[in-house]
């Protein structure tokens, strides 16, 4: 499974919604349902409120989450970045290295 980090900003609606009615599973439920899962979740002060590193089987399962959450109305913004291993990065370096340069 592909591992990702999301970042989550909430709409004003959304944020009044979670002061009303403080809840953080409905995250979980919609990574579940994909055939993910959350790997570790914080809260965050700043430009996101909410940011995750989860797990989920392919790319159709990452964009889906992304509209799931775009969708929903509660998320004014959401990112999501796929994550290397360091072993990962370092076998596309070699990769990179052995294919050339591009654009030069």
């Amino acid at each position: 499974m592909a591992l990702y980090l999301a970042q989550i900003a909430y709409a004003p609606e959304g944020m009044a919604s979670l002061m009303q009615k403080p809840h953080g599973r409905s995250e979980a439920v919609v990574l579940e349902k994909l055939g993910g899962r959350i790997e570790a979740a914080w809260w965050s002060l700043g430009e996101y409120q909410v940011i995750a590193v989860f797990q989920v089987p392919d790319a159709v399962a990452v964009a889906a989450l992304g509209l799931a959450f775009l969708g929903g109305g509660a998320c004014k913004d959401v990112k999501l970045t796929p994550l290397l291993s360091i072993d990962e990065a370092i076998e596309a370096m070699k990769k990179a290295g052995a294919a050339g340069r591009a654009g030069g």
